[in-house]
């Protein structure tokens, strides 16, 4: 009964402590302000972002030109490329994501866009040798773009809630734990047990915050993938660290209770 007992304790303390590491590890991700600001250049370089970047582009300049008429993707892709070599337009496209990445927060609702006299302008010029008339309608209406994949939804619950949980539930698997650890009968076992299980957190979070965003979703191609990749990518510096020091403490625990147990 002891031992049953004692198992579930450990089990649930496992289970708490697994919630614990995922929630501090969004803090390291999700939740770090600014990543996606910081980021704009390597998102600007980005083939998928700028290919979704030619369609909400195209679309909105077809909006301009006479019916059943539309701008060829070719030359499409040509203004973009022009427009998003505008230093002025850099910035604002920084500044977009800056306000996805608040969206992401809780801190606004806008929508993701391009817009404004800096990048109207741009577009004009880009657009006028292929189409005067349109640059024309365009510099009169101006032109707002949004941008594909990056309305991101909004975490303000979870960021108000995430710091306090993670004291929770790292101090319920702290405590589960212990007292599991200290009503079992065999106490090499539970050791080993928590042991494996750092082990193979420290694997499975390194795969979602390190390993996914690094080379899964890039490989899917598309906009939100590239951008969700930014966010989801943990600090590597702190993040590493982290890694490191749960397969550490993982690997010499399995290792001490086995030695331990033979003596």
């Amino acid at each position: 009964m002891r031992r049953f007992v004692a198992g579930l304790l450990v089990a649930i303390g496992l289970i708490f402590g697994s919630l614990a590491i995922f929630i501090h590890l969004t803090q390291l991700s999700l939740l770090q302000p600014g990543r996606l600001q910081q980021a704009a250049s390597q998102l600007i370089a980005s083939p998928a972002v700028r290919n979704a970047l030619v369609g909400a582009t195209a679309t909105g300049i077809n909006q301009y030109l006479p019916q059943g008429t539309y701008i060829p993707t070719q030359e499409a892709s040509v203004v973009v490329d022009k427009v998003l070599s505008d230093p002025t337009v850099q910035g604002e496209f920084a500044a977009a994501m800056g306000n996805a990445q608040a969206r992401l927060l809780g801190q606004t609702n806008q929508p993701i866009v391009l817009t404004g006299p800096a990048f109207t302008q741009a577009v004009v010029t880009a657009l006028n040798p292929f189409s005067p008339q349109a640059a024309s309608a365009v510099a009169n209406s101006g032109i707002t773009i949004p941008i594909p994949g990056a309305n991101l939804p909004n975490l303000s619950k979870y960021v108000s809630w995430a710091p306090r949980l993670l004291s929770l539930f790292r101090a319920l698997a702290i405590l589960l734990c212990g007292v599991g650890l200290i009503i079992h009968p065999a106490r090499m076992t539970v050791l080993s047990r928590i042991s494996l299980w750092l082990i193979g957190i420290s694997l499975l979070n390194a795969l979602i915050f390190w390993f996914a965003p690094a080379y899964l979703l890039p490989s899917i191609g598309t906009s939100w993938a590239a951008i969700a990749a930014v966010i989801l990518k943990a600090a590597s510096g702190p993040a590493a660290a982290f890694y490191a020091t749960l397969l550490g403490i993982g690997v010499i625990g399995f290792v001490s209770t086995k030695v331990l147990a033979k003596l």
